[in-house]
């Protein structure tokens, strides 16, 4: 089942959250009726999202019709829909690990790259093999799992030995089939890249970061980048790598130059000056996928010669537009289980891989759980609420100041 459509199963979770706490039975009815019948198109005896999709929602429209029967009271209706979705949450499909917190850059607006209690790195080193073993032995239990993501606040690269963990892990954990590599793109060399093109697995995913609208920009925020050794590897490993099995992408984010201090801009003005940033990498790396978002700053965490800029976004939906923390268990170098890849908005450690199996505590952590329920029934303020992946009606910026 693809990434696409267990967003829209969500979304659909979400819906029915909110459609049965105003009692519009029909609306709910017919969103259960179109997502029973897409489940139906997969073979969701052989699916585990499928299947468990399949189970609630089966049982939500048995509910829906012994309500509207009468055989149901609305109030065991509405606490049956709660224990439901307080209970419900999916089986993970990515593993992230980071196997460094250490980085060759100092970005100036890294939430990382700052002292800051809230992102302070307890963790800031290479992940060990014992953690690293740790992990595998139990991802081979999880049969869901089929993607593993290599990422995090530090370079992957910087890890000497980030070939070998990921083909151990790949080894041990065989139902993984995809991975995920992001870099900072100064790294890598032609034995990196030659590493990445012999990875034992049937996709590749390579994401490459490279900031702002012009090559002066991207060496000024990501201050220790040289824009031409990146872009002379990243054209080696066009070359290099099968694109059959790999795709490349560039992940550009924009800060919003000093105009936008002068007030009368609006979200779309934003948005227009960041597609500059595509537009350039379009120019300089023809052919290869390009993807933008804009610098936003962590709580507590100050960049220097910027402001914050709060702006209404006019095409904010009430989607969930992040699945993460219903299909990803992420793991920092030092083994901690996180809540959420994106911790640094949202800082609590479900447990140790040392001493407490990911998936139990990913399962059943109650924290975690009660912030699954929120977002799906969108009632009461969750960590997402600051994150910028949330579709909310603002988006909170960085305009530089000089």
């Amino acid at each position: 089942m693809s990434e696409e459509v267990i967003q829209l199963l969500m979304n659909g979770l979400l819906i029915t959250g909110k459609a049965h706490k105003s009692g519009d039975f029909i609306q709910c009815k017919a969103v259960i009726e179109k997502l029973l019948t897409l489940i139906m198109s997969y073979d969701y005896n052989q699916d585990a999202f499928a299947k468990k999709f399949y189970r609630l929602y089966t049982a939500i429209n048995a509910l829906f019709d012994k309500t509207q029967a009468g055989e149901v009271t609305h109030e065991v209706f509405y606490a049956q829909i709660d224990d439901a979705l307080s209970k419900f949450h999916l089986n993970p499909t990515k593993l992230r690990i980071e196997l460094t917190r250490l980085c060759n850059l100092r970005c100036r607006y890294c939430a990382c790259n700052s002292t800051n209690p809230i992102t302070a790195q307890t963790n800031k080193k290479h992940m060990s093999w014992d953690v690293l073993r740790n992990i595998a032995e139990q991802a081979k239990e999880i049969e869901t799992l089929n993607e593993l993501s290599v990422c995090g606040y530090g370079e992957t690269f910087m890890n000497k030995e980030w070939f070998e963990m990921i083909c151990y892990v790949l080894e041990t954990v065989p139902q993984i089939k995809k991975v995920l590599i992001q870099t900072n793109g100064m790294l890598n060399t032609k034995e990196n890249i030659d590493k990445v093109a012999q990875l034992p697995c049937e996709r590749i995913s390579f994401e490459v970061s490279i900031d702002g609208i012009s090559a002066e920009e991207t060496e000024y925020w990501r201050v220790g980048s040289k824009f031409e050794t990146i872009k002379e590897s990243l054209n080696y490993a066009i070359s290099r790598l099968d694109k059959n099995k790999t795709e490349i992408w560039l992940f550009n984010v924009s800060v919003l130059p000093k105009e936008f201090l002068t007030g009368g801009k609006t979200f779309h003005d934003a948005m227009a000056h960041i597609s500059k940033g595509n537009e350039w990498l379009r120019s300089e790396f023809p052919g290869v996928t390009v993807h933008s978002g804009y610098v936003h700053n962590y709580p507590g965490h100050a960049v220097d010669g910027t402001v914050l800029w709060e702006v209404a976004n006019p095409d904010a939906s009430s989607k969930i537009s992040c699945a993460y923390r219903f299909v990803m268990i992420a793991v920092d170098p030092g083994g901690d289980i996180l809540s959420c890849p994106c911790d640094a908005t949202d800082v609590f450690v479900l447990g140790n891989v040392a001493h407490d199996n990911m998936l139990n505590v990913w399962t059943n952590n109650a924290k975690l759980n009660e912030i699954r329920k929120m977002i799906i029934t969108e009632t009461g303020a969750t960590p997402c609420d600051q994150c910028n992946a949330n579709p909310s009606a603002v988006k909170r910026m960085l305009i530089k100041t000089t």
